[in-house]
């Protein structure tokens, strides 16, 4: 049976359940200058959503024995930049395509920063409760303008706990704020240099955006807010996450039937995310003698 995308429409309308929480952490999670108000003392909410690749694109509970059955289980920690436009579940489709004998299943956990997944005993509680072979971290909290320096300490350590769990941890560095190329660099030196410390991977999802920006300009890739992504701005992002996490170029998406973007939008997508990923590549590569 040949790949069917999941519908739009059902993607926005699982986004709804998450109602006032995701409003919230809109809000509070996603501007680190804001953080210096002292944000980051809310109360931490969670947020859990799971997905299976198997058979059916309906997200099921915590507890199902499809998770326990699953050969690939992502977990996602993060703010609305990872919970919105339903991420982890346009990854899995990603996934899906590409391997579609597989049992792949996705949970997201939402924190209004990083930090919070290391100080949380819930958090800590789910990520050694389940097996994980892959956790995706995003939510480190940077200064806008890059006058602040905050701690890293909490997003590394909680790295480390995972990776001494079993699971391959990849940082995931988003895309910065509209037109503010300080910004981006910022942002993805941050989450390179955490990565580099927890000894994890990094997503550098901020430099594929930096190259497709770079070609195409006009491109809606930012929701209204200059700061948020748009729709079609997360179907770049799980590419690019996809593509990393299974470690195969972001070509092998090529002919990935993509529910928002045209087929031209796509062929750029897939073109600078594979740029990066050959990037990245050589410079990981050792030098010959």
């Amino acid at each position: 049976m040949p790949f069917q995308p999941y519908k739009i429409v059902g993607r926005f309308a699982d986004w709804k359940r998450l109602g006032t929480l995701v409003l919230l952490f809109v809000v509070l999670g996603c501007s680190a200058e804001f953080a210096a108000t002292g944000s980051e003392s809310a109360a931490l909410s969670i947020v859990t959503t799971n997905r299976s690749t198997e058979n059916s694109p309906e997200r099921f509970h915590s507890n199902s024995p499809t998770l326990d059955d699953a050969d690939l289980r992502i977990l996602f920690i993060g703010n609305s930049h990872t919970l919105g436009h339903d991420l982890d579940g346009l990854v899995a489709d990603l996934i899906r395509f590409r391997r579609p004998n597989s049992k792949a299943a996705t949970e997201s956990i939402m924190v209004g920063f990083l930090e919070q997944a290391e100080t949380t005993p819930a958090t800590v509680k789910r990520l050694t409760k389940v097996k994980w072979d892959k956790v995706v971290l995003q939510a480190q909290k940077i200064s806008a303008s890059a006058r602040t320096e905050y701690s890293t300490a909490e997003g590394i350590a909680f790295a480390r706990r995972a990776i001494k769990s079993g699971a391959k941890v990849h940082f995931f560095a988003e895309w910065g704020i509209q037109g503010d190329a300080k910004n981006a660099a910022h942002t993805d030196g941050v989450y390179r240099k955490m990565a580099t410390e927890a000894e994890a991977a990094l997503i550098p999802v901020t430099r594929v955006w930096t190259r497709v920006l770079a070609e195409s300009p006009d491109l809606a890739l930012y929701s209204e807010d200059g700061n948020h992504q748009s729709r079609l701005g997360a179907s770049l992002t799980a590419l690019t996450i996809a593509a990393f996490l299974l470690e195969e170029s972001p070509e092998v998406f090529a002919d990935f039937p993509d529910p928002v973007a045209t087929p031209a939008e796509w062929a750029t997508f897939v073109k600078a995310a594979t740029a990066e990923w050959e990037s990245q590549r050589d410079a990981a590569a050792p030098e010959s003698k």
